[in-house]
């Protein structure tokens, strides 16, 4: 079944230390885009990430945005550099003596410089936060996979309603081809009989050569052939399980070019009307087939 480009998809998991929170949504694009927008401390694993894009989705714009949450009060361990302290003292010391002050220093002094104390964050463990990434993104890519399925049955069922209206309108200009030829026949004796006082001098052979030249110009017979072709060509791609976006846009361009040559060798009123009805179904596949995975 086919499905759709278009979707969206969240997934949360969380570990006494950490929530992570991903969103992915997808729209049409002709090829496959992957965009990961996450916190710094976590690119490690975009590769990981796209790998489990790429094996549910093969074409589409992807956008994918990591939210990290830190849940633990313990975020930070307090790092003390003995050896700045213990020269600031003595820093302090010796200016006390040189401008004469007999006040006494305290810690707070010493803590005036800030390369003294560094709350450093704790690193987390890799492996954990790898676990919680791919349960959230997994999650979220399972959702996204699911809304593309469910349009793309939406999409299939108009696609299948469209090319049932295509199929019918071919029918119609199919069985009206042969006809064209003997109205026109008809038309061209009536035409001659008006011009010419005395008909029965009349040359027929002259009347049948120019039917025969209008029958071969105005032939469709190749183009509607083809056209049948690819309407049970895109038919049968509609219930393949494969990406068939492409391909499926492919068809619809080959049966528009058909439709455009019946229309251009057919000077009938009735084809005529048939090829602006099919024309407007084939741009209607075009459109909805650029939403096509």
């Amino acid at each position: 079944m086919i499905k759709s480009m278009t979707g969206y998809g969240r997934g949360v998991s969380s570990n006494e230390i950490l929530r992570i929170t991903a969103d992915i949504k997808s729209v049409n694009n002709k090829y496959l885009d992957i965009q990961v927008k996450m916190p710094y401390y976590l690119m490690f694993l975009e590769d990981k990430i796209k790998k489990i894009i790429k094996n549910r989705v093969s074409r589409g714009r992807v956008e994918v945005y990591i939210k990290d949450e830190k849940l633990s009060e313990a975020k930070s361990d307090i790092i003390v550099d003995k050896l700045i302290a213990d020269r600031m003292k003595n820093a302090l010391d010796e200016l006390k003596k040189d401008i004469g002050i007999n006040e006494e220093i305290k810690l707070e002094h010493i803590l005036l410089n800030n390369e003294i104390l560094e709350f450093r964050p704790k690193e987390l463990d890799q492996d954990l936060v790898e676990t919680i990434i791919y349960e959230a993104v997994t999650a979220a890519a399972d959702g996204l996979l699911d809304m593309r399925k469910i349009e793309g049955e939406e999409l299939y069922d108009s696609l299948k309603e469209n090319i049932k209206s295509i199929s019918e309108g071919v029918k119609i200009i199919e069985q009206r081809s042969p006809l064209m030829i003997e109205e026109y026949r008809e038309k061209l004796r009536l035409r001659t009989e008006e011009l010419i006082d005395d008909y029965s001098k009349y040359d027929e052979d002259k009347l049948n050569s120019e039917v025969v030249f209008f029958a071969e110009r105005s032939d469709i017979e190749e183009e509607i052939v083809r056209i049948k072709s690819h309407i049970v060509q895109f038919t049968n791609n509609l219930n393949t399980e494969i990406a068939v976006g492409r391909k499926l846009d492919f068809i619809t361009q080959e049966m528009n070019r058909e439709i455009n040559t019946i229309s251009a060798k057919s000077n009938d009123l009735v084809i005529k009307d048939e090829v602006i009805n099919i024309k407007s179904m084939i741009d209607k596949l075009k459109e909805q087939v650029q939403n096509i995975e």
